[in-house]
């Protein structure tokens, strides 16, 4: 059991560590430099791009459970018990990136009329 959660662990550092660097943008570029001029369009901006990374390291990892379901699927072997468990895990794990997926549009849509502009 232990060497399992050491494995999650190591593969969900490595997922958010790259997730995180191929983000292009940072907050001096969002904010012109080192001006502490800050408006209303700027904090949105941040916003929106701290939910963007939180929806795709969701993403990312329900897509990785998805994965691991699968091969737990694999490896059963007619093993009903193990079989039974590692489809809990694979519709969870779906179920989980509708509710990401649905929660993103409907996030989106309030910024939106929030904002008066358009935000996808």
């Amino acid at each position: 059991m232990k060497k399992k959660n050491i494995i999650y662990s190591i593969l969900l550092s490595t997922i958010l560590l790259t997730t995180g660097a191929t983000c292009n943008k940072t907050l001096s570029d969002l904010w012109g430099g080192n001006s502490m001029n800050l408006e209303f369009s700027d904090i949105a901006k941040v916003i929106n791009m701290v939910i963007n990374w939180l929806v795709s390291a969701a993403a990312v990892l329900a897509v990785l459970f998805l994965i691991i379901g699968g091969v737990q699927y694999i490896f059963s072997l007619g093993n009903t018990e193990a079989s039974e468990k590692a489809k809990k895990s694979i519709f969870e794990a779906l179920t989980g990136l509708i509710i990401i997926m649905v929660a993103y549009l409907v996030i989106k849509f309030i910024a939106g009329l929030i904002l008066k502009e358009n935000v996808f």
